[in-house]
Order: structure tokens, then sequence, then C-alpha cells
């Protein structure tokens, strides 16, 4: 017990100096943007009675992030802590989940040499990156709680893809992802596919494992298609009104520069390869895709991300890019 508690403690007081640089980095970029105030509107109007509107009486889904509207409902109604104040520490809990998934994902994942030393490098990268310290409190958006629940779920189809239990997780991170970013469908759908692939690797079967893929699948699909009957029956449109009033065209050439801007910056040119090389090196050891999956991800992310012409806040949709590579780099 006290060999444990010693141990415990050792790693505990590694591993601080480099929380302490995120609370750092944290602090001084600190913000609230013009956008998250758009959510707040929904808010204030929903508990005032007028319904989940901008302006009272016109049924237009302005926002794109349903789940986080509704958590910052429900604080500001049970805990009476308006959304300005509770959206930026909201983000700081997932940003304290995320690294703890992350952690964890380390401590469990078989076939895994200097477990130790492998998580103290990748808290160290994590934390000393601005990109990541800027989103830790989220500008009031809902940037890294969806960067969450994609780290959850491929935590989950990494270290329980055989039991009922990691899989109904991993379904309920992915249709939470789906509730808090439009993209999340996509990413959902990719994660399906890898997981068709990786159980017939598993098995050795060229037969799909149906009963496994529905239990992944099923939670996902009916909470989805209930958000999206609700918002057809609410607002008369399958899509939030964002989609409508910005995607008149794919702006490649805008989407090119914002990638090559984050390329460059933030190191995606050396973790890329580098999570290429150990991804290989996983499949020949084990046949485990599951850095395959956080390739696929970052991926076909990078090309949706191209076709959207990027964004004008500092690499917001990549954010979960950073949790994904540098663990698997």
């Amino acid at each position: 017990m006290k060999e444990n508690a010693l141990r415990n403690a050792r790693v505990i007081l590694l591993h601080l100096p480099w929380l302490a640089l995120l609370g750092w980095f944290s602090s001084v970029a600190w913000f609230l943007c013009d956008d998250a105030f758009i959510s707040f509107r929904y808010v204030r109007n929903l508990l005032k009675g007028h319904g989940l509107v901008f302006n009272p009486g016109e049924y237009v889904e302005g926002y794109s992030n349903f789940l986080w509207v509704l958590e910052l409902v429900a604080i500001w109604w049970a805990l009476d802590v308006a959304p300005e104040d509770a959206a930026p520490w909201l983000s700081v809990a997932f940003t304290a989940g995320t690294i703890a998934a992350m952690m964890w994902w380390i401590a469990r994942l078989p076939l895994l040499c200097h477990r130790g030393l492998v998580a103290w490098m990748t808290q160290g990268l994590v934390c000393a990156s601005a990109t990541f310290a800027v989103w830790t409190s989220g500008g009031g958006l809902e940037t890294r709680q969806f960067t969450f629940f994609i780290v959850l779920a491929v935590v989950c189809l990494s270290l329980y893809r055989d039991s009922r239990r990691g899989l109904l997780v991993a379904s309920l991170s992915l249709a939470a992802a789906a509730l808090t970013r439009p993209e999340g469908p996509l990413l959902a759908a990719l994660c399906f596919g890898w997981f068709v692939i990786q159980r017939m690797a598993d098995t050795g079967r060229l037969n799909p494992d149906w009963r496994r893929l529905i239990c992944l699948a099923a939670p996902f699909v009916i909470l989805v298609g209930a958000h999206f009957l609700w918002r057809y029956s609410y607002y008369g449109e399958w899509l939030p009104n964002t989609y409508y009033a910005k995607h008149v065209r794919p702006w490649y050439e805008s989407g090119f520069r914002y990638l090559w801007s984050a390329v460059l910056e933030t190191g995606l040119y050396l973790l890329i390869p580098l999570a290429a090389v150990a991804m290989r090196n996983r499949w020949r050891a084990s046949q485990d895709g599951i850095w395959a999956l956080a390739l696929l991800l970052v991926g076909v992310h990078m090309a949706y991300v191209m076709r959207i012409g990027g964004d004008h806040f500092e690499y917001r949709p990549l954010d979960f890019y950073w949790s994904l590579l540098l663990t698997s780099a």
C-alpha cells in the first residue's frame, strides 16, 4: 500500500509542472468570442419561455451546437450561473476529461512500452501547445467538448471493442459529438466503418460482426435520428440555418491556406508521418488498427475542412487532432 501511494505521488509530482504550464497558458488566452453569444441568447430565450429561438416568434436554428446549448440551459436553471460565466469553466472541465482519457488510453493500451515516459511526454506536448491552451477556456464555444467526446469514443473502441458496455459508451460519445458539432455524424460513420474492418481482423472472418455493429450503431442512430426529427418538426428544416447561410459553394482555396498554415504552425508535418509509422508498426505487431482510426478521422476531417474553407478562429475545427495524434505518435 505504501509503495503504491509513493508511486502515485511520484507520478502526480512529475505531471504537475505540465498542468501548471497549461493553466498559465490558458489564463493568458482566456477569452469569450462574439459567436458564443449567439448560443447564449438561445439559452436565455428558452429559459424565458420563448422557446429555442434567437428572436421570439422566429423559429430559426441559428446555432449548430444543440447539446452545448442544452447544457448551458441546465446549468443556469439548476445552479443560477449565466452562460457567459459557465461556458468557459465547462470547457475547462472537458479539457480535464480529455487529458484524463488520453492518460487512461496510454495506461491501458496493450503492447505499449515505457508507459510512464510516453504518458509524461504526451502530456507535456499537449500542455505546451498554445493552440490547445487557447481552446481550454473555449471562448465560450463547444470546441473542447467535441474533442472530449471524439477522444472518449476512440479510447473505448481501442480498449473495449469486445465489451458491449464499451461499445455503448463509444456510441453515446459519438452521438454526443454529433449533437455538439455538425461534422459529428461524418466522424461517427468513419468509426463504424473502421470497426467493421477491425472486427474482421480480430476474428479472422470476412463476415461483419453484425451483433456488435448494431450494439455500436443503434444508440447513435436513435439519438441522432430523434434530433433530426425534432429539428424538422420545430424549425421546418433538416439542417441548421448556419448550413444554408454559409455553404454557398466549396471553398477549397481558403481551406487549403487554412490547413497549410495549421500544418506549418502546429507541427502536423511531423505528427502525421510519426502517427503513420506508429500505425504500421502496431499493425505488424498485433493487427491492431487503432492508429489507423486516428489517422482516418484526421485525414477525412482535413478534407472536410478544406471543402468548407476553414475557420476564422485559431484552428478551432482541428482541436481533436492534437489529442489523437500526440497519443499515437
